[in-house]
């Protein structure tokens, strides 16, 4: 079976904070280990990248997967998105996992700016297009959903992020099982949207469990662990 090519590039310029780039393909590695297909799946990582480089790796190497991981420069993260997404594109037509995965990230970029008029739709349309080519149960739908819903919890949406957050811990269940480091995500996420609400007594118990998972499938050192720990110490300090 072919191998699924995965390009990680990552920037630290020159006068920005350090950023644990490190730690981030680090952490993405040790998810693919504990895949079941992690034989299928190859990572290849490329530092120091500029912005005039990103159409020659992209040639070079021609990945089914890319990820962006640098400073919040807006400014240059949104025109290389649009490139990543008009590239694959031309590449595999409109209707392709990978165009999905270039909506998604540019609205990643806008939910992180505050943009969220702008982020909705183009989450709607990466959802509407993997679920089409993908079908309903695939991890990306997941994702897709789990990032909606952040947004609806940031616009106080709070039912309609209720619903996200249930369907995207149901479907990781299924596609992972019940112990698994997406799922403890998504409890924590469901956590969340309980305690912004004022929701204690639900939100606990939810990131007592995403905790167990965590720490049992990451570490108990784990930035993700270490995050869900201290939101539930959070909500213990409210009580």
């Amino acid at each position: 079976m072919t191998k699924i090519k995965a390009l990680f590039l990552a920037a630290n310029p020159n006068g920005t904070t350090k950023l644990a780039l490190d730690e981030e393909i680090r952490e993405i590695t040790q998810k693919i280990r504990l895949a079941e297909n992690r034989d299928l799946l190859d990572v290849i990582s490329v530092w120091a990248v500029r912005p005039d480089d990103l159409l020659q790796y992209l040639n070079q190497h021609k990945p089914q997967i890319v990820h962006f991981s640098g400073h919040g420069r807006y400014s240059e993260a949104e025109p290389l998105c649009f490139e990543a997404l008009e590239l694959r594109k031309e590449l595999f037509g409109e209707n392709h996992p990978d165009v999905a995965l270039s909506l998604n990230n540019l609205a990643k970029l806008y939910f992180s700016q505050g943009r969220y008029s702008e982020a909705e739709p183009l989450y709607f349309e990466a959802l509407e297009l993997a679920q089409e080519v993908l079908g309903e149960q695939h991890s990306l739908v997941a994702t897709i959903k789990d990032n909606l819903a952040k947004l609806y919890l940031k616009e106080g949406r709070y039912s309609e992020a209720e619903a996200l957050c249930f369907e995207a811990l149901e479907l990781r269940k299924e596609l992972f099982g019940e112990n698994h480091p997406d799922v403890a995500l998504s409890l924590d996420h469901l956590g969340l949207l309980y305690f912004s609400q004022g929701r204690y007594s639900e939100a606990e118990p939810l990131y007592i469990e995403a905790l167990e998972i965590a720490e049992q499938t990451l570490g108990v050192n784990h930035p993700k662990t270490v995050t869900i720990r201290e939101n539930l110490q959070d909500l213990r300090d409210k009580r």
